[in-house]
């Protein structure tokens, strides 16, 4: 193969393809990141508007595996994981200071530290993969091509399959299909500060919200902000609904339950593959050596946000081993 052709080409910057890079790095490899979004991390996603802070995506995490105890304690810089709730059976629930973004900041904190080469790409929209002479490539929507000798797939299900499905083996492909999510529909309010008494996140019972959360308890510096999740059933019937309807929605279900609430600014934002539904992967992660394709994430693993980098990290001790 040609020299100076990357060792990884990574698709998808949310935490699973984050927690696999961080691996592949340390190992000494030269890594290649596309990701769609504006900034990696998926839906472990923070908004700022003016001084709200929002964590739109994500609430908090567990942390039940040694790995990510680990992470924690080992942390670096500000914003150390503090906790936040005491979820079923004491689990106790993580939140950051910084916004639930800073988790992926760290990760590629440590990438960029480990003793390997980093080379990210947001606003990338690899619209074809195919083999090549120097592994595989990507070819992306404004013309760009990104080559790696191995490659490594962590979208949702049906957008891996929609890129990528000819390079996977047939038994790989029917467990992706297998794959369902459940969307969901956030809306972000912007309270003033009237709104500051409101604390913690709880679930609710409602034909409409499911979750409801004061970012500002945990976000260190925001101002009062709300983030309220709709039910997963009430977001696939109007997943398609145009924005301004569904926030007319959410902020009439917000009143029902918490009365009128001193809203200065609002929007809603629309996640399509929230929760995984996933086939039951060992390790949540697959890995053809002999293609040199590797396949991480929720889809696979489990929807919780641990299982999403026990994935990645999983992935990138197979690939490194």
């Amino acid at each position: 193969m040609a020299a100076g052709i990357p060792d990884a080409l990574i698709v998808g910057g949310g935490l699973s393809g984050l927690a696999l890079c961080q691996v592949l790095c340390a190992a000494g490899q030269s890594v290649t990141v596309l990701d769609r979004g504006r900034r990696v991390g998926g839906r472990c996603a923070t908004f700022q508007k003016g001084g709200w802070i929002f964590d739109h995506g994500a609430q908090f995490f567990t942390a039940r595996q040694p790995r990510l105890r680990q992470l924690i304690e080992d942390w670096r810089g500000p914003g150390k994981p503090v906790p936040w709730l005491i979820g079923p059976g004491g689990q106790v629930r993580y939140a950051l200071p910084k916004g639930m973004w800073s988790l992926a900041a760290q990760l590629l904190r440590r990438a960029e530290e480990g003793g390997g080469k980093l080379a990210l790409h947001t606003s990338c929209q690899v619209d074809f993969l195919h083999r090549s002479s120097a592994g595989f490539t990507a070819q992306t929507r404004g013309g760009g091509a990104f080559t790696g000798r191995r490659l490594f797939l962590t979208m949702p299900a049906p957008q891996l399959l929609g890129l990528a499905a000819e390079l996977l083996p047939q038994e790989l492909r029917r467990e992706l299909e297998a794959v369902r999510y459940r969307p969901t529909w956030t809306a972000l309010l912007g309270l003033s500060e009237q709104g500051r008494s409101l604390a913690g996140g709880w679930a609710v019972e409602d034909p409409v919200l499911h979750w409801v959360s004061a970012d500002h308890d945990k976000v260190a510096g925001s101002l009062p902000a709300l983030t309220l999740h709709a039910g997963e059933g009430w977001s696939a019937a109007h997943l398609e609904d145009p924005p301004a309807s569904v926030q007319r929605e959410l902020l009439a279900a917000s009143r029902r339950i918490l009365g009128e609430l001193p809203v200065e600014w609002a929007m809603v934002h629309r996640w399509r593959y929230a929760t995984a539904l996933p086939a039951p992967t060992p390790g949540g992660y697959r890995w053809d050596a002999a293609a040199g394709v590797g396949i991480a994430g929720d889809g696979l693993a489990g929807p919780r946000v641990e299982s999403a980098l026990e994935s990645g990290w999983g992935l990138g001790e197979a690939a490194s081993g």
